[in-house]
């Protein structure tokens, strides 16, 4: 999961901002990069940081073998067949 993080000093490949960063981010997360500054000439500078999907679950220890969540590397969000929205079964209400 890629989330918007503090702009840090730290030296990252530098995107352009756009309605489609998060996909350009996710081409260099698979070649294992996590973390990419965001110039956005309409508005203030960000970055972008990668998580993997499991850090979310606390106090989970999980390895490689025990993974509840996939990676979402690839994925079409205007595919609903591919969506899998069965975790959120047990909840009323998401914030």
């Amino acid at each position: 999961m890629l989330k918007i993080a503090d702009n840090e000093t730290k030296e990252a490949r530098t995107l352009e901002h756009g309605s489609d960063v998060f996909h350009r981010a996710l081409t260099y997360v698979k070649a294992g990069e996590k973390y990419f500054h965001v110039s956005n000439p309409e508005g203030e500078d960000y970055s972008l940081s990668y998580e993997d999907n499991n850090s979310m679950i606390p106090g989970a220890d999980l390895d490689e073998k025990k993974r509840f969540f996939p990676p979402f590397y690839d994925y079409d969000e205007n595919d609903a067949r591919s969506l899998c929205l069965d975790v959120f079964e047990d909840y009323e209400s998401i914030y």
